[in-house]
């Protein structure tokens, strides 16, 4: 029996959106693995989830300066989000919330 087709839109519901990412992004690890294996080639593969958090596969420890690559990539996207925090603070001549400059500060404290 075949597997119903799913129409690929976004998925309203926050649970059901988080549990379908672990279950596919699980998936597409394994898929990654498999071809490393069978054809015996370096895989390396990033996902960002929706809130930012970083997950990494690596087939082979040569491919360890990617992940020297992911935090360059992760501190440049923390400090353009501080940078579009700033400008909007400046457009609308309001001061930057603690809040915002909080998320900001736990952001870049992740990637110590």
């Amino acid at each position: 029996m075949a597997q119903k087709k799913i129409e690929i839109k976004r998925i309203a519901n926050s649970s059901a959106r988080q549990l379908t990412f672990s279950k596919r992004r699980r998936g597409l690890f394994k898929k990654a693995r498999e071809l490393s294996i069978l054809c015996e080639a370096d895989v390396a593969l990033l996902v960002f989830s929706s809130n930012g958090k970083l997950y990494e596969y690596s087939s082979s420890s040569r491919l360890a300066k990617v992940e020297a690559d992911v935090m360059d990539i992760r501190l440049a996207k923390v400090e353009a989000d501080l940078s579009k925090v700033k400008s909007a603070s400046r457009k609308f001549q309001t001061p930057v919330s603690t809040k915002e400059q909080w998320n900001v500060i736990c952001r870049l404290n992740t990637l110590k």
